[in-house]
């Protein structure tokens, strides 16, 4: 279960990380919003890769 969520938190760091870094539209929206969106994808990503993960196990 820790190993579930570790890898989730990193899964979506990386996500956030790639979508800011190859998105142009991405940078726009945090130069705008700021990074409460990001937060929020952040945060459901993580939901769901840890929900998928159990119910694959």
């Amino acid at each position: 279960m820790i190993k579930l969520i570790i890898r989730a938190l990193f899964s979506g760091i990386v996500f956030i990380f790639l979508l800011l870094l190859l998105s142009e539209k991405a940078r726009n929206d945090y130069k705008q919003r700021g990074l409460k969106p990001f937060i929020y994808i952040f945060l459901v990503f993580v939901a769901v890769d840890i929900f998928i993960g159990l119910i694959i196990k």
